[in-house]
C-alpha cells in the first residue's frame, strides 16, 4: 500500500525525493531570532550546486542531462535560453521512469542554465588559446606575429568590415571571398567545443539537427579574441565590459546619429548557415574534427564521463519536484531524507534548532 503525505505529496510504494526550489533550498526555513533580522543582514543571492540534487539521480544529470543540453542548444540561435518546455523535454528523456515537473527555478532549471553557462565560456577560453597558438606558432607573410605591430594589424584586419559588411575573420580565404565561416581559426574553435559535448554522447543519442548555435558562437568568440587583442597585446576589461556574454556580444539595440537602431550581432547569420548545404557542413565537421583531434593530442582533455556509469541508479525512486514532505522509512540513508532544507546559514525570525546533517540541513 502506498505512503500518502500531504497536498503536494506523491503516493508511492518507493519513496518521494524532494528537490528543492530555490525558495525552499534557502528561504524556506523555520525562523531562529528576530534579533538577526533586525541587524539588516545581507541577502546574498545563493546558488545551487548538484550536491542540492539527490545522490541517486547526480550521476545521470551530470552524465547524460547536460551534455544533451548542451548539445541541443547548440543547434539553436546563440545566446538562447531554454524555456522551462525545453528543460522538462531534457528531464523526460534522461528521467523517463521518474514523474518529475520543472519548476520555475527549482534546482535542475537553475543547474541547466549555470551548466549552459560554463559551456559558453569554453568558447571563450578555446578562442583565446587558439589565437595565442597561432601567434606563438603560426605563420604569415604579411604580419610578423613575433611583434605586438604585427599581432595587432593582423586583428585590426580581421574585424575590418568590407563592403559586404563580412569581416575578413569569416574567410579561410578573404582575398576571393571563399569559405564562409571556415576560418580555420573559427573551425578549431568550433570543433574543440563541439566535439568536446558530442564526446560525451554515445553516437547513436546524438541528434541530428545541425549545430548552428555552436558554429556562430565560435565566430563571435573569435570575435571577442580578436577584439581584445586589437593593441597587439592581450587586454581584456575587468568588469561587465570584458564579459563573453550576451549582453556584449548578442543583439543589442544602440542609439545613432538620434536613432535607435537594432545590431543582430548574436542572430544576423542564423539564416545564413542554416541555409548552408550538406556537402558545405560535411566540410565544416571534418576539419573541425580535426581540430579536436589535435587538442586531444595536446592533452587538452575534456571532462568525459560514462555515459553507462549511472545504471545502477535506483529506478524505484519517485522524484517529486519541490515538496519538503518527510519520508516515514528512508530507503538510501545517505540521503537524509526528512524535511530537507538545505540552507547554508541560519533563519532569521522566531527559534528554532538547526541540525546539519552532511551537505543537508534540518530544523526543529
Amino acid at each position: 500500500m502506498g505512503t500518502t503525505y500531504g497536498d503536494d505529496s506523491v503516493s508511492s510504494n518507493a519513496g518521494t525525493v524532494s528537490v528543492p526550489t530555490r525558495a525552499e533550498a534557502f528561504t524556506r526555513i523555520t525562523p531562529l531570532s528576530t534579533q538577526v533580522a533586525a541587524e539588516g543582514k545581507s541577502k546574498k543571492r545563493h546558488r545551487f550546486t548538484t550536491k542540492h540534487i539527490p545522490e541517486p539521480l547526480r550521476a545521470r544529470f551530470n552524465v547524460k542531462l547536460i551534455p544533451l543540453a548542451r548539445e541541443y542548444i547548440g543547434t539553436l540561435s546563440p545566446w538562447t535560453v531554454l524555456s522551462l518546455g525545453e528543460k522538462q523535454m531534457l528531464v523526460d528523456k534522461v528521467w523517463p521512469q521518474f514523474n518529475y515537473t520543472v519548476r520555475q527555478n527549482d534546482v535542475i532549471f537553475d543547474l541547466i542554465d549555470y551548466r549552459v553557462q560554463d559551456w559558453i565560456a569554453e568558447f571563450r577560453k578555446a578562442a583565446l588559446s587558439a589565437l595565442l597558438r597561432y601567434f606563438e606558432n603560426g605563420t604569415s607573410d604579411v604580419y610578423d606575429l613575433d611583434t605586438p605591430r604585427g599581432r595587432s594589424d593582423f586583428c585590426r584586419h580581421a574585424l575590418k568590415r568590407g563592403d559586404n559588411k563580412d569581416l575578413p575573420l569569416l574567410y579561410e580565404n578573404y582575398e576571393t571571398r571563399t569559405g564562409r565561416f571556415e576560418n580555420p581559426l573559427i573551425l578549431e574553435v568550433f570543433g574543440i567545443v563541439h566535439f568536446g559535448v558530442l564526446s560525451d554522447i554515445p553516437e547513436n543519442a546524438q541528434a541530428d539537427a545541425r549545430p548552428v548555435g555552436s558554429l556562430i558562437m565560435a565566430k563571435l568568440a573569435l570575435e571577442f579574441a580578436l577584439t581584445h587583442w586589437r593593441s597587439g597585446e592581450l587586454d581584456i576589461p575587468k568588469g561587465v565590459a570584458g564579459y563573453f556574454s550576451k549582453d556584449n556580444w548578442g543583439n543589442t539595440i544602440i542609439f545613432d546619429h538620434g536613432v535607435h537602431r537594432p545590431v543582430k550581432k548574436g542572430t544576423f547569420f542564423v539564416n545564413t548557415v542554416m541555409a548552408f548545404s550538406d556537402e558545405k557542413w560535411d566540410r565544416i565537421l571534418q576539419v573541425a574534427h580535426e581540430h579536436w583531434l589535435d587538442s586531444q593530442s595536446r592533452g587538452e582533455q575534456n571532462v568525459s564521463m560514462n555515459w553507462e556509469a549511472d545504471e545502477d541508479e535506483d529506478d524505484e525512486f519517485v522524484l517529486e519536484s519541490g515538496s519538503n514532505v518527510p519520508l516515514t522509512e528512508p530507503l538510501i540513508p545517505t540521503l537524509h531524507i526528512y524535511s530537507i532544507l538545505c540552507i547554508p546559514y541560519t533563519c532569521i525570525i522566531g527559534h528554532c534548532t538547526v541540525v546539519e546533517l552532511g551537505h543537508y540541513y534540518i530544523a526543529s
